[in-house]
C-alpha cells in the first residue's frame, strides 16, 4: 500500500512538471512515465487517463497553496501588518517550492492546455480565492488594528502583484525605478505597505 502510494506520488510530481512545461496538449502519458520511472500501464492503472491525471495534478497544487496559506494563521501575531507579511512570504516561498505547479496554474488560467472536455472549471479557481479570502479575514479578525480592511481587495492584489513577482521579478531585478523587487522580504514590504495596506 506505501509502496502504491509512492508510485501514485512520483508520477504526479512528474506530471506536474510536465503539464508545466508542456501544456495539456503536448504531454503524453508515455512522457510522464518515464519521468516517473514507471509504466504507461502504471500511470492509467492510478489514473485512468490523462485528463484524471491532470485533474489530480491540478487538485493536489490546490491542497500545496492552501496549506502554505494555512500556516499564516497557526501563529498568535496579532499585528495584521506582520500577519499580513507572513502570509505574502508563505504566498512566495509556495511560488518558490512549487514553481511547476504554479506554472500549470497559469496555463489553467490562460485556458490554453487542455481540451474543454477536461474544464476544471472556474468554481475550483473560486473556492481556492474564497480559501485566501478566508484567511485574511482571520488575520484580520485576530488583529488588534482598529481600522476597517477589505479582505477580497487585499487577496485580489495579493495574489495579482505576487504572480506578476513570480513570472518577471528576476528580469526586473537590476532596475533603480525597482529596488523593492531584488529580493523576497524586499518585494513582501513594499506590497503589503504600499499596495496592500497604504497608509
Amino acid at each position: 500500500m506505501a509502496r502504491d502510494s509512492a508510485t501514485k506520488q512520483a508520477v504526479l510530481i512528474a506530471a506536474t512538471s510536465i503539464f508545466a512545461e508542456q501544456g495539456f496538449g503536448a504531454a503524453s502519458i508515455s512522457k510522464i512515465a518515464t519521468a516517473a520511472g514507471v509504466s504507461k500501464a502504471t500511470v492509467f492503472h492510478h489514473f485512468g487517463n490523462k485528463d484524471n491525471l491532470y485533474l489530480e495534478v491540478l487538485l493536489q497544487t490546490f491542497h500545496l497553496i492552501a496549506d502554505a496559506w494555512g500556516k499564516s494563521i497557526d501563529n498568535e501575531e496579532t499585528n495584521f501588518n506582520v500577519s499580513l507579511k507572513v502570509l505574502v512570504m508563505d504566498t512566495l516561498d509556495f511560488q518558490q517550492q512549487h514553481a511547476d505547479s504554479l506554472k500549470l496554474l497559469i496555463w489553467e488560467v490562460l485556458g490554453a492546455k487542455r481540451p474543454s472536455s477536461s474544464a476544471v472549471g472556474p468554481g475550483v479557481f473560486h473556492q481556492y480565492f474564497k480559501k485566501i479570502i478566508g484567511v485574511i479575514e482571520i488575520l484580520i479578525s485576530k488583529s488588534t488594528a482598529s481600522k476597517k480592511f477589505n479582505a477580497n481587495k487585499i487577496a485580489f492584489d495579493l495574489l495579482s502583484h505576487s504572480i506578476f513577482y513570480f513570472i518577471f521579478g528576476d528580469s526586473l531585478i537590476g532596475m533603480d525605478e525597482l529596488p523593492f523587487i531584488e529580493s523576497a522580504e524586499g518585494f513582501s514590504d513594499w506590497l503589503v505597505k504600499g499596495i496592500l495596506l497604504p497608509s
